[in-house]
């Protein structure tokens, strides 16, 4: 994936932060959640990948109800993910791709990646 895409996604992250999840998108973070156990059950083989991707989203159920909920600490979160696991993160970067073009209604968001 090409630096102009990841910054382009940030811009947008960052230009919808303070924005609460819809439903929709809280839905969708929820099966990235639910993905990510079975991802853990999965690879319970791999220590490294288990830890990486429970770190990952440990927080999202409570953030993603949060007042103080931002785009940008998930982004942050998964391109963590995607450093230490590049096939897993990329996985769940590109399911996030999916959430935040789902339902922004934002007139100051940019494009979509």
């Amino acid at each position: 994936m090409s630096q102009a895409f990841r910054t382009k996604r940030a811009e947008y992250a960052e230009a919808i932060d303070g924005q609460l999840p819809t439903a929709l998108q809280r839905e969708m973070l929820g099966a990235m959640t639910m993905d990510a156990f079975l991802c853990i059950q999965n690879c319970c083989d791999d220590s490294e990948a288990v830890f990486a991707v429970a770190d990952a989203f440990h927080n999202l159920p409570a953030i993603s109800f949060s007042s103080h909920f931002r785009w940008s600490y998930v982004l942050m979160m998964l391109e963590n993910l995607e450093q230490v696991q590049p096939t897993i993160g990329g996985h769940y970067l590109a399911e996030f791709d999916k959430v935040i073009g789902s339902c922004s209604t934002s007139q100051k968001a940019p494009s979509h990646p």
